[in-house]
């Protein structure tokens, strides 16, 4: 079992669910996370696998790169994937770099919006006219007045 430098601690015991990948031979791109994005993302993260000597060395990075869909559209995430081939840098850094501008180009497409919807629904919405800072100073003013302290 592979183990960490210096302490001797089992990688299973950093990696929770590596030990099964390692067990199997497959990598994180076998989980279909990549295939379900897109061939450009898949290769790029094939490419990210063999970029080490020890392809565990790599799993943190190509879950990285999966990762990108929570916060960006699969499509923009393709995208950023093709560029990086076309680029030929298929890196982490290249896709972290090149994303947030393919997100930006696709505009409100480009950013997956669901996770803040549901955050966000049935959120208390408070009138405009509860956060005017006049309005504040004057409730503030009253208040200090009701407990005899002296205003400013």
């Amino acid at each position: 079992m592979p183990r960490e430098r210096g302490n001797g601690r089992p990688i299973r015991k950093i990696f929770p669910g590596i030990t099964r990948t390692i067990r199997n031979g497959t990598a994180p791109v076998s989980s279909g996370g990549a295939m379900t994005v897109g061939p450009n993302t898949e290769a790029v993260v094939r490419r990210i696998l063999a970029s080490r000597k020890l392809e565990v060395q790599t799993y943190r990075l190509c879950m990285g790169v999966l990762g990108f869909t929570k916060r960006y559209s699969r499509a923009a995430l393709g995208e950023s994937c093709r560029r990086t081939l076309a680029a030929g840098r298929a890196t982490y850094t290249f896709v972290k770099n090149s994303i947030v501008s393919v997100a930006e180009e696709y505009g409100k497409d480009g950013y997956n919006a669901v996770p803040a919807d549901d955050r966000n629904n049935g959120a208390f919405v408070m009138d405009k006219s509860r956060t005017d800072m006049s309005a504040l100073l004057e409730q503030s003013r009253k208040l200090a007045e009701s407990a005899g302290k002296e205003v400013l």
